[in-house]
């Protein structure tokens, strides 16, 4: 009887042990890297190349890195007023209720939609 052949997916490989140098990197009590670039060039001192988006890819999903980094300069948002065609676009909430009876039944949450053209 054989055994199955375990193959490593080299780019995978690859792939765990940038993140375990990069985490190595970033949570080393010596320093705070506030963006990709600083995390890049500590990694540089040390010897290894690391592109800039891989170095943003590891920050991305830290949590420390998502708790402390700048809020973003500009934010897109809708602007209703222009909204004209009715029931194109609606706003949807749902009201959560504690003591509603009403013939006989308890109902425990409301359903509001607003139509935004409206």
């Amino acid at each position: 009887m054989s055994q199955p052949q375990i193959l490593i997916d080299p780019d995978e490989a690859c792939s765990i042990e940038r993140n375990l140098i990069l985490r190595e990197v970033y949570y080393r009590p010596t320093g705070y890297f506030s963006n990709p670039k600083s995390l890049r060039n500590a990694c540089k001192k040390e010897g290894h190349r690391f592109r800039l988006s891989e170095c943003k890819d590891f920050l991305e999903n830290q949590e420390s890195y998502q708790i402390n980094k700048t809020s973003p300069k500009y934010i897109p948002r809708v602007s209703y007023g222009r909204i004209t065609r009715p029931n194109c676009v609606h706003q949807y909430d749902i009201l959560f209720l504690t003591h509603d009876h009403y013939k006989g039944k308890k109902y425990k949450a409301v359903l509001n939609i607003i139509d935004c053209a409206s």
